[in-house]
């Protein structure tokens, strides 16, 4: 680059026309990193220096060695096709294009710092007692522009000795042109060797997501008093962006969706190279699959060297699906030889309704403001605790990142604490895609919040959770007890570690600024049993309903019912065999329950229970319709026992009740 520059020097000295020269000079100083944006540089714009020190309208202040203020311009101004409203204003003779950031003190060639303007950036100070940075914005709309001033600043460090140096940046409404002003750029003495930037860059670069360089020199003695330098975008565009009607559909039968053909927007007078993408797929087409409810769709025409636009649509589909229930068919059975009951199986019925079944989606957040940051790659780490006596579904999540990454989620039951560096322990249960934005950039951010969808479950108590941002940093605030809990009674999260690499030694207290949503919302559950029998259980003789209901989270209630019809056994034999002789033991009461089924023999059967057992303590003399003499259960003894139809056949048979069971003390 020196080498050029003194080229350059030469050529001027030549007095090539302007116009050439113009066009000359932007072909050497034009440094391309894959630059969407394309900025002109014209070293000699010729504005003059608008000193704005002291100015009643400007805000001035000694803002001390690496120093830095971050003011509104007033306006918005397109930088490198992204819109730009406030601003970071370093001691160190340059801006980020953003506000809350950091103006490191060492300059680099070409420059490799993301979203700066460096008029003079260098390790520079303010010289003591005179030396201060100020701005201003004056004009009016829509011709605005906003004045930084560095006046009187030398290299660092700072004293009353060392000559000083005065310029500044002015950005421009509308034409979004940024010049470098130059009122004197010679320090001269034992500082000779950094006049005109001999020992400074100057130049922009754009953001991360278009970092184009456009340097004018580094560390070379090539600006000179009374210079203006613009950086100059292309004239603004006449492309227009028009969006397609909101669309209103019902959702496809059966179904929580609907499948939406959306048209394209509408180009006017765009380059044919213009590209159209919406934020629903990230494509071209925005067709697809759209849930139940509202969803909006963002487009944004992106034409060559200008600012994006953008508009905004809506696809609504409408909820028409009733809650539905459906039971089984009716069974029917028949027993088998001397049973009294049927056991039916069938499987619980589910119902499906589209407003859902649970608790609908809810999200807690900790904080979004970092004051640390960790290595990309890094990983940060918490607990969340899961109040519910269910598992919970984590449905979605945000987090103070640097940059579009994958991110993957690990899960342990239990704490992280004692894990930190123990992978082993983990399991990886969701890999995120926040790679859609936005972002809150580089250390410390801007404090924006990158969402990404997550489908996995915690059980119900706490686990321990790992974020690994692959290709990203995280922003995160140092703990100090007071900011490391945040729940809302259904789940709690308590902050927290965080590494410079995956399950690496790291730093503790920190707290990940990010949020957590949650729901147990289902579109399909199984109903609940409102009748005293289900499935598995003793149903008698006849018919049984069986009735089962589910309500959905909107309160809509649906009920189904199926009978269950068992028979009797059918054709059993009228003739009635008894045992002569039977021997039964007592239970641990020292009775006996006699039943029918213990006398009779042979068969089949009908019901045990439908033949009547009569008891005596002899033979009776008439069986015929004999009323027993002993009541069921008996006792110790021997007994004369009578079986009996409902037509009143009958036969006999005679038993002994013994005590094979440990002693039953108090009988007699």
């Amino acid at each position: 680059m020196k080498v050029l520059n003194n080229l350059i020097k030469q050529e001027w000295k030549l007095k090539i026309p302007v116009f050439i020269l113009t066009v000359f000079l932007s072909l050497i100083f034009y440094t391309n990193l894959a630059s969407q944006a394309v900025y002109v540089i014209n070293p000699q714009c010729g504005s003059a220096f608008e000193n704005i020190n002291g100015a009643g309208d400007a805000t001035c202040a000694q803002i001390g060695d690496d120093g830095e203020v971050s003011p509104s311009l007033g306006f918005n101004f397109v930088y490198f096709n992204t819109i730009v409203t406030s601003i970071t204003i370093g001691n160190n003779g340059a801006i980020v294009m953003a506000s809350g950031q950091q103006v490191s003190l060492s300059n680099s060639c070409p420059p490799t710092t993301n979203n700066m303007v460096m008029p003079w950036w260098d390790d520079m100070d303010d010289a003591p007692g005179f030396g201060n940075v100020c701005y201003a914005t004056r004009g009016i709309a829509p011709n605005r522009r906003f004045i930084a001033q560095w006046s009187d600043i030398c290299n660092y460090p700072a004293s009353t000795t060392n000559p000083t140096i005065t310029f500044q940046v002015v950005f421009y409404e509308t034409t979004n042109v940024i010049n470098f002003v130059y009122l004197d750029a010679i320090f001269g003495g034992s500082y000779a060797s950094d006049d005109g930037g001999g020992g400074a860059t100057v130049a922009i670069r754009g953001p991360v997501t278009d970092p184009g360089v456009y340097m004018y020199s580094c560390n070379t003695n090539s600006v000179t008093n009374g210079q203006c330098i613009s950086f100059a975008p292309p004239a603004p565009s006449d492309c227009a962006i028009t969006c397609p009607q909101n669309i209103v559909v019902n959702n496809d039968p059966g179904t929580c969706e609907a499948n939406v053909s959306v048209p394209v927007p509408t180009l006017s007078e765009c380059l044919p190279s213009t590209t159209v993408l919406n934020d629903f797929n990230n494509s071209s087409n925005a067709s697809g699959i759209y849930p139940i409810g509202t969803t909006e769709v963002e487009w944004t025409a992106q034409e060559p060297q200008s600012a994006p636009l953008t508009c905004t649509m809506t696809v609504t589909v409408n909820n028409t699906q009733d809650i539905e229930l459906n039971c089984p068919d009716d069974i029917e059975l028949t027993l088998n030889p001397g049973d009294c009951v049927a056991y039916p199986l069938w499987e619980t019925p589910v119902a499906f309704s589209c407003n859902g079944f649970g608790a609908p989606p809810a999200t807690v957040s900790t904080i979004n403001v970092a004051n640390n940051g960790n290595s990309p790659g890094g990983m940060v780490m918490f607990n969340l605790t899961n109040n519910f006596t269910s598992d919970m579904t984590i449905v979605g999540m945000s987090a103070n990142i640097t940059n579009g990454t994958q991110i993957a989620i690990y899960r342990k039951n239990g704490t992280y604490v004692g894990s930190e560096t123990n992978a082993g322990a983990w399991t990886l249960v969701y890999t995120a895609d926040a790679t859609a934005g936005p972002f809150s950039g580089p250390y410390p951010g801007n404090g924006t919040l990158t969402p990404f969808v997550t489908n996995f479950t915690i059980p119900p108590g706490t686990s321990g959770i790992a974020l690994h941002t692959i290709s990203a940093s995280s922003n995160y605030t140092n703990g100090t007890g007071a900011n490391q809990f945040f729940s809302d009674g259904n789940l709690d999260i308590t902050l927290g570690y965080a590494a410079n690499a995956l399950f690496a030694g790291g730093f503790t207290p920190r707290v990940w600024n990010g949020s957590v949503t949650y729901g147990t919302l289902e579109f399909n559950t199984e109903a609940t049993l409102i009748t005293s029998l289900g499935s598995g259980e003793p149903f008698p003789v006849g018919t049984t309903p069986v009735t089962y209901t589910a309500t959905d989270s909107e309160g809509n209630t649906a009920t189904c019912t199926f009978n269950v019809t068992v028979h009797n056994y059918p054709n059993p034999t009228n003739t009635l065999a008894c045992n002569d002789e039977v021997t039964i033991t007592v239970d641990e009461e020292c009775n006996a329950d006699i039943n029918a089924d213990m006398i009779l023999e042979g068969g089949p059967y009908s019901c045990y229970d439908d033949y009547r057992v009569e008891i005596f303590t002899s033979m009776p003399a008439n069986t015929w319709g004999a009323t027993g003499n002993v009541d069921n259960p008996v006792g110790l003894g021997s007994y004369w026992v009578g079986i009996y139809d409902k037509t009143g056949n009958n036969c006999w048979g005679h038993i002994t009740v013994v005590d094979k069971l440990p002693p039953c003390y108090g009988v007699s």
